[in-house]
């Protein structure tokens, strides 16, 4: 009997050692729109197709005091000058004349001219929009703020009908801001304002872009699936939430993003470290803003 009773023993281990363990189940999170373009930051060769270079920049607080800092001034100035067509944000001057300054300034290095929007803003706080561009290459058509009927933005995004002067081909640039409290509802207008620009006669091949806030606490990737600018297939997100726009080291966050509408190709997506390029401290990148540009090529 015990003999009979120890082989049993020996039997159910040897059974209970042969069978897989059990895995625990996967957890599947919401995701955002995943990109069909180069990872941000890891950046190939420029395309042998002709292409206009494309930015978009929220240069944080961008207003007299800044403009005064002189070495801040001169950075900026190379920053942007990189880029054929450039949408800069976050405009703080009451005046309005800071921003022909800089244009003026750019102007010496490249022959650049503006499309600005109105200040824009519910309250005594208003920014605005510049899409600075280069006229040996480009031609802006017409612009104009989105109407926004129902009042959901709190600064209209800029809409310009740009053109590719040695190509001919066309293209719808939106430029906009979102306000941090209302990420979702302004994001989720932005098809709206799409359709709006399409309907007036502005190119369906369209590049929307921007500060989003679209990531971290200010719009969590569950709340992706409400917004039609992020579930449509009309729409392509050409900068994942993998990417990190924000210049300090205690962020890790996607707020600024290109989305794509129509035919027009792009390539080459990135975010442009500019504190890697002027070998800067986190204090002395934060000084010319909190945000890194984002870049692109258009293939025209």
């Amino acid at each position: 009997m015990i003999l009979e009773g120890a082989l049993l023993v020996i039997l159910c281990v040897a059974q209970t050692a042969s069978l897989s363990p059990t895995l625990p189940p996967t957890i599947t999170t919401p995701t955002t729109p995943t990109p069909n373009v180069t990872t941000p930051n890891q950046p190939t060769a420029a395309p042998a197709d002709n292409y206009v270079k494309i930015g978009a920049f929220n240069i944080q607080s961008f207003g007299k005091t800044k403009y005064s800092r002189k070495d801040v001034r001169d950075y900026l100035i190379q920053i942007v000058t990189k880029y054929d067509a450039v949408m800069i944000q976050e405009i703080k001057d009451k005046s309005q004349v800071m921003i022909h300054d800089f244009l003026a300034d750019c102007q010496l290095h490249r022959n650049y001219s503006m499309a600005l929007s109105k200040r824009l803003g519910r309250s005594r706080y208003r920014e605005q929009y510049a899409l600075f561009y280069d006229q040996d290459k480009l031609a802006v058509k017409k612009q104009a703020e989105y109407p926004d009927p129902q009042d959901i933005f709190h600064r209209e995004p800029l809409v310009v009908h740009l053109s590719d002067k040695s190509s001919g081909q066309e293209l719808t640039l939106m430029g906009v801001h979102t306000d941090p409290d209302d990420v979702p509802e302004e994001l989720g207008e932005m098809e709206n304002a799409y359709n709006w620009a399409t309907s007036q006669g502005y190119p369906t091949d369209a590049l929307i872009m921007g500060d989003f806030n679209a990531d971290c606490s200010y719009l969590k990737a569950s709340e992706y699936a409400s917004i039609s600018l992020a579930t449509s297939t009309s729409f392509t997100w050409l900068i994942d939430s993998s990417a990190d726009t924000t210049v300090s080291d205690n962020t890790d966050c996607a707020y600024d993003r290109f989305v794509a509408a129509g035919a027009a190709r792009f390539t080459n997506t990135t975010v442009d470290r500019f504190d890697t390029t002027f070998n800067f401290t986190a204090a002395e990148a934060r000084r010319v803003s909190d945000h890194y540009p984002i870049q692109t090529l258009w293939i025209v």
